[in-house]
């Protein structure tokens, strides 16, 4: 008998897993029904059994766990990556517009502004910015871009020509923000100037947005 189970135990596993050949398993079979110590030794291996596949399905519950927070941690990254380029694409723009309006100088000069003191204006703006880029406007051509701001209603202005001309002189000075202030500064108190405008102060989100929500371009470019 001793014997016998030694060979039924030893065939328990494959018996269980359901590859035995019918003859074999025959044996088994008729072997259980009359030794109850291979019987047990048949419901500790399918306990292990039973024991295993749990552990299996926890492993693969946790591993399903770990997987959707790590999926869940890569769209919160890809998201957060996703605003932050945009963020930072947006303040390229917006400062780029805002360097392209806050680094003008409108001088608006006296009619009776003399050659001198437009050279003078000159030399002061070159001497802080030799490379600032300097536009005379005559007050024909002030007169003139007055009238395509009009447009349609451009006869408005008729009878300002010649003598009767209202709109001053200017220069329109193009440097960099940074020395927007410091000219300014400088040409206030030179003999000939009569205002001086500047968008230096301006918040570049308005101005940038403004035009988007309202329609309105109140700074030009």
């Amino acid at each position: 008998m001793k014997k016998e189970c030694d060979l039924v135990q030893d065939l328990l596993f494959s018996y269980n897993d359901g590859i035995l050949s019918n003859t074999s398993k025959e044996l088994v079979e008729k072997h259980l029904k009359n030794c109850d110590i291979c019987l047990n030794k048949l419901k500790e291996i399918r306990n292990e059994d039973v024991k295993l596949d749990e552990s299996q399905d926890k492993q693969v519950d946790y591993l399903k766990k770990i997987r959707k927070k790590l999926n869940k941690r890569k769209i919160y990254f890809i998201i957060s990556i996703t605003l932050l380029v945009i963020l930072i694409v947006i303040n390229i723009l917006v400062f780029a517009k805002y360097n392209n309006v806050a680094n003008k100088v409108e001088v608006y000069l006296e009619d009776d502004i003399t050659s001198n003191q437009l050279s003078k204006i000159e030399e002061v703006v070159l001497q802080e910015d030799n490379e600032a880029k300097i536009t005379y406007n005559s007050k024909e051509d002030e007169l003139e871009e007055m009238k395509k701001i009009f447009q349609d209603n451009g006869e408005l202005l008729s009878g300002y020509e010649g003598e009767n001309n209202i709109f001053p002189a200017s220069y329109l000075i193009e440097t960099s923000v940074d020395k927007v202030e410091k000219i300014e500064k400088k040409l206030e108190n030179l003999e000939g100037v009569k205002n001086i405008i500047t968008n230096k102060e301006i918040n570049p989100y308005v101005m940038y947005f403004l035009p988007l929500f309202t329609g309105e371009n109140l700074y030009g470019n």
